[in-house]
């Protein structure tokens, strides 16, 4: 576990230093994969990791590289209290007796593998790992416009060595809640992953405190629909999240602008529906009601 822990940190900061050069990652990738055990057979189903499986953008190789290290499993297949949660969760009951694959996974502790080829229950018919994947190269796209986040008081990594791992698990139980027939459930089963997986790559309790803040909610995406909550209590939600995460309401407005952009852009029909982009490529939020909650 701690030569997985190691390389895990290596292929880390090195993809968090590279990213933007492909040519660079690519020789990484193949390096570190020459000498690096492969990841322990699972009774996982054959069509694990999906569509992200043939993704040859940054976003994909960075999935595939930290499903190919196994270190996320190892991490899941040790938390006796994750997986006992999710043998004994009735809501995953009935799909179980009726999904093999499911059953065979949840009973050892499912992979990232697994995870990333369940289907995202969006009407694209998208998997997790296709989605995540362009959730990442979003990112990758757009950090260059939020240079100012001071993430000091909460981290001494690099930004892309704390979104990078926060955005790959963003949605990662959320193809659990789609096979427990309950979608809204996705963030109840995502952070559960989140906790497990981020304290095993040693992030503190204050990074994984940030991580949650930032994706156990839609605040913002409910409040910007037609029908959607108010600016009160949207504002009310994320100035909770600013204090979980440890950080000043305008940071953190910044970072969950980021992150939100980063997960909303990567669906073709909200891109179009719910962003400007500039001259410079910056992606903005069209509704003139975002800047209720910068207040």
């Amino acid at each position: 576990m701690k030569l997985l822990l190691i390389i895990f940190l290596v292929s880390q900061a090195a993809f968090a230093q590279e990213c933007e050069d492909s040519t660079t990652l690519g020789k990484f990738t193949s390096w570190i994969s020459s000498f690096l055990p492969k990841a322990p057979v699972h009774q996982c189903p054959d069509h694990a990791l999906g569509r992200v499986a043939h993704d040859q953008s940054l976003g994909g190789k960075y999935l595939k590289e930290i499903a190919n290290i196994g270190f996320f499993d190892k991490a899941l297949q040790r938390d006796a209290h994750v997986k006992s949660f999710l043998q004994n969760d009735p809501r995953l009951k009935s799909s179980k007796a009726k999904d093999k694959d499911l059953a065979a996974c949840v009973s050892q502790g499912p992979t990232f593998k697994y995870l990333l080829g369940l289907d995202s229950g969006v009407k694209e018919k998208y998997d997790i790992g296709e989605h995540t994947s362009t959730v990442l190269n979003t990112y990758l796209q757009q950090k260059k416009f939020y240079s100012g986040i001071d993430l000091k008081n909460v981290t001494t990594k690099t930004m892309d060595q704390l979104m990078l791992p926060i955005l790959a698990l963003h949605d990662i139980g959320k193809g659990i809640a789609v096979k427990a027939r309950d979608k809204e459930l996705q963030h109840f089963y995502t952070t559960k992953f989140v906790r497990t997986y981020l304290k095993s790559a040693k992030f503190t309790d204050k990074e994984i405190n940030l991580a949650v803040a930032l994706i156990d909610h839609d605040s913002v995406g409910e409040y910007l629909r037609p029908d959607g909550i108010t600016a009160a209590k949207s504002r009310r939600q994320l100035h909770e999240r600013a204090k979980i995460a440890g950080m000043s309401y305008p940071n953190f407005m910044k970072l969950q602008q980021l992150f939100y952009t980063s997960d909303a852009a990567s669906y073709p029909f909200l891109k179009k529906r719910v962003f400007n982009v500039d001259g410079r490529g910056k992606l903005d939020i069209k509704n003139p009601k975002f800047k209720e909650l910068l207040k």
